[in-house]
């Protein structure tokens, strides 16, 4: 008499890598498993510049499992998913130093986009046959530089590092702000404002019957602020505002032509640096969304370009003229005009351990020929060659 014996029964097991590899050596992964018994842990997959950090019961990694793995209470085939957090390699620190974002003239490439760091050139940018550099934001470990780009067409040039973004044709890049691991990229496509976040890319709230420019972007406490103008296609006035977290904010009323260049954050307070014109240009100053007058020591047209904030102590760089000839790259500090170079515009300030630096260009007697400077407590020293100019200062400490 013959009693037959049970066939034992499986369950099949399927392990997903995610991306990793089974060890060359030690590979001991099962493929299937008793049911009602326990699966063993398998030699940990490896996969390059991560590290493993578990099996997890399915796709979303949320429950980890426990080895021995008892399967009693299984009831198909099942799948396994590994976990890897990244550990790729961290760059260098970034040096403390002043970086200058702008455009040199070098042969026989013509103009490049160009960052100086304490004087002397540190990165330049040759992709096309122009390229100009907008702005640079220096964090702990990256160095982030924004501008435009040109050859068949133009579009926003995007560095992080030395890693090109693509950006869209008919886009500039004006601004860059890094806060945590989020960059900020302030400009616009074919004059729609825009802000990218990590390089994927927001249109800003706008206006019937307005284009618009985004010209700065500055984060505080997660708040996002972009500064920029709107400019109206159908005979209206320029419009200087101001988005937070992309809710448009009008700062001038209509009755001229308006312009914002700059946004920085203190404290509670937002200032914002630009322009009115009613047939000549005037510096403006608006502290939260209230203008505040800015010496115009005789001048018949000035104009705010870079506002930055330290305590008390509000500085403002831009330019003023009078007449037709005769202008100058100028700094307010506390709203006190003081002339820093003939013949000269300031685009940029920033301050440290009480230093002010304000980056601009000076022209030859002629207005024929620019040079990029930097003026460092009212000392000018040139950057770049003939044709240069600068248009940002970062100091990072």
């Amino acid at each position: 008499k013959w009693q037959p014996e049970a066939q034992a029964e499986y369950w099949q097991v399927t392990w997903e890598l995610n991306g990793g590899a089974w060890p060359s050596e030690g590979d001991n992964h099962a493929v299937q498993v008793l049911k009602g018994g326990t699966l063993a842990e398998p030699a940990p997959p490896v996969k390059a510049n991560h590290t493993f950090e578990g099996w997890y019961k399915e796709a979303g990694l949320t429950n980890k499992v426990n080895f021995p793995y008892n399967v009693s209470n299984v009831t198909a085939n099942f799948t396994l998913y590994a976990k890897w957090k990244d550990e790729k390699p961290q760059n260098p620190k970034m040096e403390a130093g002043v970086y200058v974002a702008g455009t040199d003239y070098i042969q026989p490439d013509g103009l490049v986009a160009t960052v100086w760091k304490d004087g002397k050139v540190f990165k330049q940018f040759v992709e096309n046959t122009v390229n100009h550099a907008h702005s640079v934001f220096v964090s702990e470990r990256n160095i982030y530089t924004v501008g435009s780009r040109k050859g068949e067409y133009y579009s926003a040039m995007v560095y992080d590092n030395d890693e090109s973004k693509s950006y869209p044709l008919y886009s500039s890049a004006s601004s860059v702000f890094a806060f945590g691991q989020d960059v900020y990229v302030a400009g616009d496509i074919v004059d729609e404002p825009y802000l990218w976040k990590n390089h994927d890319r927001i249109k800003l709230a706008g206006k019937a019957n307005y284009y618009g420019r985004a010209t700065s972007v500055f984060v505080s406490n997660n708040d996002v602020y972009v500064a920029g103008y709107l400019f109206s296609y159908k005979g209206g006035k320029d419009i200087a505002v101001l988005w937070k977290n992309n809710e448009l904010v009008e700062l001038s009323d209509g009755t001229a032509n308006a312009r914002a260049y700059s946004v920085f954050v203190s404290g509670n307070d937002v200032y914002v640096a630009g322009e009115e014109n009613s047939g000549s240009s005037k510096a403006v100053l608006w502290k939260n969304k209230t203008v505040v007058s800015l010496q115009s020591g005789g001048f018949d047209h000035h104009i705010a370009k870079s506002v930055f904030v330290v305590g008390n102590d509000v500085y403002v760089a831009g330019e003023a003229r009078k007449g037709g000839n005769d202008f100058y790259a100028i700094l307010w500090k506390n709203n006190v005009m003081n002339k820093l170079g003939y013949k000269a515009k300031a685009a940029s300030v920033a301050v440290s351990d009480n230093n002010v630096y304000v980056a601009g260009y000076e022209t030859d007697t002629q207005e024929t020929q620019t040079r990029a400077a930097i003026w460092k407590n009212g000392i000018k020293t040139l950057l770049g060659n003939s044709s240069s100019v600068a248009r940002r200062v970062f100091v990072k400490k």
